[in-house]
């Protein structure tokens, strides 16, 4: 592969997120009208519940930015947790078991998440479709009825319930929807990942510190410093401390790498 060929990649890589960042920045402006719309008619529900979509819209736009920004952290982050698969993996049963039963958990609670978010986010489309065809068989021609959409919308000097405005906007925000499932599912999907991944290491620490006197004689600490059994004693007391140091060192530098990658995004996203 080539260098045009890698550079047609890492461009064709920005298309999918700039075109749901351009969507949810139209959204989020739909958004602010009617915001606006709902305080100068004193419709506070109505701008409340505008102003809680705006900020949920938000979250697409500064997730991208943050994943962009700091690709490169993200990437030192996800070989260095291979690298502890790794090694985890070429230590003994005591240590590979309860890995091995935190990654199989890890994978567990994601599959769970993702479809927590798939269900919640195909109610937002299932609950207007089914409006419309409630609407199409049932509805008699003397109710009022309006046609669902998914976020509420107002227009300054137009109907966005007329159609073609309805059908336009209806194909809008269900592509808005897809958008934010997927963007808040793998980024909450990453943060858990890496914090559970650390969890696991931070279980290797505590074996490690269980087992950092078995099998020592505690009787040649009473020998001279420099008897040949001591230092062999010390030897394999200071293997076991370094390799508690290692996997601290491991935590305390990756986490602080994932918090400094995810601090903007994370912040909005937990706020909202």
């Amino acid at each position: 592969m080539n260098k045009i060929d890698i550079c047609l990649i890492n461009t064709y890589r920005f298309i999918w997120p700039c075109i749901c960042s351009q969507l949810s920045i139209v959204a989020m402006t739909l958004e602010e009208i009617c915001i606006w719309h709902g305080v100068t008619v004193k419709d506070y529900s109505f701008a409340t519940e505008c102003f809680c979509y705006w900020v949920i819209l938000g979250c697409i736009p500064m997730v991208y930015i943050s994943i962009v920004v700091n690709t490169n952290k993200i990437y030192d982050i996800v070989v260095t947790m291979n690298e502890d698969f790794i090694y985890v993996c070429s230590l003994g049963d005591r240590y590979r078991k309860p890995f091995l039963e935190g990654q199989l958990l890890i994978w567990q609670l994601c599959y769970a998440w993702f479809i927590f978010v798939c269900f919640v986010g195909s109610l937002y489309v299932i609950f207007p479709l089914t409006g419309l065809l409630y609407q199409s068989l049932f509805a008699t021609i003397d109710e009022n009825t309006v046609r669902p959409l998914q976020f509420p919308l107002w227009l300054p000097k137009d109907d966005p319930y007329r159609t073609p405005n309805y059908e336009i906007f209806f194909v809008i925000e269900s592509t808005l929807i897809f958008c934010f499932v997927q963007t808040f599912c793998v980024y909450v999907y990453t943060l858990l990942h890496i914090l559970l991944h650390y969890y696991t290491i931070m279980n290797m620490i505590i074996i490690d510190f269980s087992i950092i006197f078995e099998g020592l004689d505690e009787s040649v600490a009473l020998l001279p410093r420099h008897d040949q059994r001591r230092r062999e004693t010390q030897l394999i007391l200071n293997a076991r401390i370094a390799k508690i140091v290692r996997w601290h060192l491991s935590v305390f530098k990756h986490l602080k790498s994932e918090m400094r990658a995810g601090h903007v995004a994370g912040t909005k996203l937990h706020w909202a």
